[in-house]
């Protein structure tokens, strides 16, 4: 019954990736992110390392003005379901930061597959790593960064989520703010398993998939009497909300069926406790890749700017130039 329990975790890890490979490369931000990129705009340094494993680097995108003398950062983690995905699936979005004046940053960070025993632990970890590193490249470039902003697309979502709401305080430049996309904000075993599976299903599959996203040894009796709550909640956004937690910009699909739409009710519960600023906006029509609801999608790139000229700009950025 464990081989089955861990099937199931990973077949539902494996949802995630089945459109995050071309999530939002499409219908939804097409028209938004139409930018003509030359060396005027900005240029491109690719596969810096940030560690030692063969998926720990990064893409830095930057603007062609190298004179000022701050700049803000935006980091953008792509989504894949934590299996897959890869930091140039998001090279349009990360063009246009660095077109509006900011330093984009394109994360990979290392993926579960049938082979290893990668989770979302490690994960969060590598991405705190690799900011630091991050931001000396650019000041060593001559782009000194002075604040950032985080996000992502599904998964890359999430961990935005977990590095700003987690591990943000230590950052080397403050987060200001997050922006992401249909990310999961709980990996609690009723959320996603009360739909895929039977009652009996249930008591074996929590400790399963709960071991199998945090990486902690994990029993029944553990499930049982909520001590699995501390390793979960260092990678659920929903958990890690506090007075601290900075603005979020955030976007979820009605008729998702990838990630439980229940993740955005957590999340703006969260929100709404502790009094942190934040926009939710949600697209009624729309699946997981967010592409039924135009007028949205327009209202989501408008509060898009705003946040980045709001909380991000540092000088000629907040203008675009």
């Amino acid at each position: 019954m464990m081989k089955t329990t861990k099937f199931l975790a990973i077949s539902l890890c494996c949802a995630f990736a089945l459109l995050s490979a071309v999530f939002f490369q499409v219908s939804y931000a097409a028209d938004h992110l139409n930018v003509e990129w030359n060396d005027s705009v900005g240029v491109v340094v690719e596969d810096l390392a940030y560690g030692e494993g063969e998926l720990n680097n990064y893409d830095l995108y930057l603007p062609a003005d190298a004179s000022r003398d701050g700049y803000g950062l935006v980091v953008f983690i792509h989504g894949g379901g934590f299996t897959g995905g890869d930091k140039r699936d998001d090279r349009r979005w990360l063009k246009y930061f660095a077109s509006k004046g900011f330093v984009g940053a394109g994360i990979n960070y290392t993926l579960r597959k049938r082979d290893n025993v990668v989770n979302l632990t490690d994960m969060t970890n590598e991405i705190k790593s690799s900011v630091p590193i991050v931001v000396a490249e650019a000041t060593k470039r001559g782009y000194p960064i002075k604040k950032m902003a985080i996000g992502g697309l599904s998964a890359g979502a999430c961990l935005a989520m977990i590095y700003a709401y987690r591990d943000g305080r230590e950052s080397p430049a403050p987060v200001e703010c997050v922006i992401q996309m249909v990310g999961p904000t709980t990996f609690e075993p009723e959320v996603w398993g009360k739909n895929r599976m039977n009652a009996a299903q249930i008591a074996q599959f929590s400790a399963a998939w709960v071991q199998f996203m945090t990486g902690a040894e994990i029993t029944a009796d553990m499930m049982t009497n909520g001590e699995y709550k501390k390793p979960l909640k260092l990678i659920s956004p929903d958990a890690l909300v506090d007075e601290h937690t900075p603005p979020t910009l955030c976007a979820y699909g009605a008729q998702d069926k990838i990630v439980p739409f229940e993740s955005a009710k957590r999340l703006t519960d969260a929100f709404d406790r502790f009094g942190i600023a934040y926009d939710y906006i949600e697209f009624p029509n729309s699946g997981h890749m967010l592409s039924n609801d135009p007028d949205k999608t327009d209202l989501f790139f408008a509060k898009l700017d705003e946040y980045l000229a709001k909380y991000v700009a540092v000088g000629a950025e907040s203008s675009g130039q």
